[in-house]
């Protein structure tokens, strides 16, 4: 991994959450993802990414390493506290015990103890199961000591904001894993039309989606079934709240649509889509389900792109 590389990468761990969960780390790799398989796009698109990532980066940052910033009279902080610390979000000291963690048993281990449960908690908008594949994503680019202990410390927040829970106690049960969920038999190409027509807030449906897609060769049967379960689940929840319940009126017939349109159709959203990471995130997972869809799909994935361009326009005349 080049030098430049290195720093874009710490400097995605050096961005928190300012709103539910931080998103730094898919659009560092949506980057990636994107100009790997179209290196020949123009520089001013590749700014355009840059800024709708750096939108995500503006936020807030960490200055340095918080664990270092802690002091305290204990010797250690005992093994069995370790993950009951950082599931119940007891802030400062969840920074310390997944730094102590990951220093007995490696980050590795650590991010993939959450693999299970990341996929039997799809819901809302899916961050349990996107948000932990960008941390997942990110293990083998970890290549020093410093930037191990910056994703730890982003894991960390990332892991208490999702088992934060009023009222729970230690007594409570954290962890629901794919063997306690009821298996069912759902198609994923049924799914991707369910996707396709009701794409979620700002794509949430097709980004968890089309993460699952991308990563099923990782996970056992039961837990791609119990994913796809899952995200079936999520995309028929009804909000009643526009902003949620987005309705495309998609064709229902195939058309010719080749990889070039869809490859102009995908550069044109990231361009003059809405100012939000989101379009970023959207362009990198269309990749990904026009690979796996057929040719209803994919003309219907080019349909929800250009809508989402008009759309941008809308709001910006408003």
């Amino acid at each position: 991994m080049s030098q430049a590389v290195a720093n874009l990468l710490q400097e995605a761990l050096r961005g928190i959450a300012v709103y539910r969960d931080t998103h730094t780390l898919k659009a560092f790799f949506a980057i990636e993802r994107l100009w790997r398989r179209y290196p020949g796009w123009p520089e001013e698109l590749r700014e355009r990414a840059l800024h709708l990532q750096e939108s995500v980066l503006n936020t807030a940052r960490v200055e340095g390493l918080v664990h270092q910033q802690i002091s305290s009279p204990f010797r250690e902080i005992p093994r069995r506290r370790w993950r009951q610390n950082v599931e119940m979000g007891l802030f400062p000291m969840a920074y310390a015990s997944i730094v102590d963690w990951h220093k007995a048993e490696g980050i590795e281990n650590v991010v993939l103890s959450y693999k299970d449960w990341a996929v039997a908690s799809i819901t809302d908008l899916g961050h349990s199961w996107t948000i932990w594949c960008s941390f997942y994503e990110a293990l083998p680019r970890l290549e020093t000591e410093e930037l191990r202990l910056y994703a730890a410390e982003r894991f960390a927040e990332f892991v208490a904001q999702q088992f934060h829970r009023d009222g729970r106690t230690l007594a409570v049960s954290m962890v629901s894993g794919c063997s306690e969920i009821e298996r069912t038999q759902s198609d994923p190409r049924a799914v991707l039309s369910e996707a396709l027509r009701r794409p979620g807030f700002l794509g949430h449906h097709l980004l968890t989606l089309g993460t699952l897609l991308r990563h099923q060769a990782s996970l056992s049967r039961q837990q791609f079934e119990v994913g796809l379960a899952r995200t079936e689940q999520m995309i028929r929840v009804r909000w009643n709240n526009p902003t949620f319940d987005v309705e495309m009126s998609l064709s229902s017939e195939a058309g010719s649509v080749d990889e070039r349109t869809f490859e102009e159709r995908l550069g044109n959203v990231l361009a003059n889509g809405i100012d939000n990471v989101h379009t970023l995130t959207l362009a990198d997972v269309a990749v990904t389900l026009w690979d796996y869809a057929d040719p209803t799909q994919r003309a219907q994935l080019c349909e929800l792109l250009q809508a989402a361009v008009r759309k941008s326009g809308s709001d910006q005349e408003r």
